[in-house]
């Protein structure tokens, strides 16, 4: 019986189709959309925290108590945070959501202290929310609370919110901001607080922020 010779090109057919196969998708996904390829990679050591239409708790919100001298984490905006087709209020304008940060006990509205922000005059604008004993920390001329920094959609923010006898002390991406702080224990005890839309306003549009 003869060999079967044309076996061997059909062999070297074979192994050159799986060569061509397994270069082309690498060399695709280096040419197509990287800024959107980046953003995606970088995310995913984050948790995607959503916030539905209409709502103002987040989704992934539980109770959970933590306790420490320091909170830090790293946040992303997407471009979900920008909302300015729902201002139809001058004052719900100015409104601050809540990023992240813990209440010290079981009431928010009496001692805590987050990260607030907002979307307006096109930025991101970041704020040191504090209850200080029942009082809510603002400027009496904008009655904002204290300014942190504005930030950059699709940024990652290096974040840390620590506590120095009876003060807060913010750090955001190096800027440093100390507030008042109603307690002067060592450490604080409480709950975490999870991002909040509003304010009085509910989210417009599905909302999502990504946290580590």
């Amino acid at each position: 019986m003869k060999p079967c010779i044309f076996w061997v090109p059909c062999i070297l057919c074979i192994v050159c189709c799986r060569h061509v196969d397994k270069g082309t998708p690498i060399k695709s996904s280096q040419n197509s959309r990287p800024n959107s390829r980046s953003f995606q990679l970088s995310t995913k050591a984050l948790t995607r925290y959503t916030i539905r239409q209409g709502a103002h708790e987040c989704q992934q919100r539980t109770i959970k108590t933590v306790s420490g001298t320091s909170m830090n984490f790293i946040a992303k905006f997407d471009s979900t945070a920008i909302y300015p087709a729902v201002i139809d209020d001058y004052n719900h304008a100015y409104d601050i959501n809540k990023l992240w940060g813990f209440s010290e006990g079981w009431n928010n509205h009496y001692n805590s202290a987050r990260i607030g922000w907002r979307w307006l005059n096109g930025q991101l604008q970041l704020f040191a929310y504090v209850y200080v004993k029942g009082k809510l920390l603002r400027d009496t001329i904008s009655y904002d609370p204290p300014f942190i920094k504005s930030v950059a959609i699709g940024a990652e923010i290096n974040c840390s919110i620590s506590i120095s006898s009876n003060s807060y002390v913010f750090t955001v991406d190096g800027v440093v901001l100390k507030t008042e702080r109603g307690s002067s224990t060592s450490k604080y005890n409480g709950y975490q607080q999870f991002p909040y839309f509003g304010g009085q306003l509910t989210a417009p549009h599905m909302v999502s922020i990504y946290i580590k």
